[in-house]
């Protein structure tokens, strides 16, 4: 008998595979970077096509096979991509889906990150403003770099706090000014050095 698993995840990729079946490649809030496989996944008539569909935030039900993760329940809560359709931010949300990938252990929990990103997006698709946006890809990928080892600053623990208003990041640019001056330049050519 195995354990089921209520899970979140983003989508990051999917691939076709046999009998109208898919393999995903997610971040998981509990168990970091993993492979599902969802049996019947491009089928008209699946349950859980929605939930693993690309750019999906989903909550799931999972259990640990002898080789992979299977899918046996799902939720999508937001389609960044079917709810949003600007290009620029997909294309952003493209390139941390890729750096996640590069840089993330296979199977390695990262909750506080998960966390962050979560709160990070939901907020970032919502807001208009397309010049606070380009300040919020800043800030983000500060964090992230700093996240994996790239860059050394101090003081982060304030990224740790909820935040779902835009005067939450004027309190976080605010507060990271100073630390971001130095790098903001390599963050933008990192940023815009990115192709598919």
């Amino acid at each position: 008998m195995y354990e089921v698993y209520s899970d979140e995840i983003f989508v990051l990729k999917t691939e076709e595979k046999k009998e109208k079946s898919l393999e995903v490649l997610a971040f998981s809030k509990f168990f970091g970077i993993i492979k599902i496989e969802v049996v019947d996944g491009r089928s008209e008539k699946s349950k859980l096509k929605n939930a693993f569909l690309k750019y999906s935030f989903s909550e799931v039900e999972i259990i640990k096979g002898k080789y992979s993760w299977r899918a046996v329940g799902g939720k999508m809560i937001k389609n960044f991509y079917f709810e949003n359709k600007n290009q620029e931010k997909i294309i952003f949300l493209e390139k941390f889906f890729f750096y996640l990938e590069k840089f993330m252990i296979l199977e390695k929990s990262e909750e506080e990150l998960f966390s962050f990103c979560k709160n990070f997006f939901f907020f970032y698709f919502k807001d208009k403003d397309q010049d606070f946006s380009k300040k919020l890809e800043i800030f983000f990928m500060a964090y992230f770099l700093t996240f994996f080892g790239y860059f050394s600053l101090k003081g982060f623990d304030f990224v740790k706090k909820d935040f779902s208003q835009k005067k939450d990041f004027y309190f976080l640019e605010k507060i990271s000014n100073e630390k971001f001056e130095k790098i903001e330049k390599e963050i933008k050519i990192f940023l815009e050095g990115f192709t598919f």
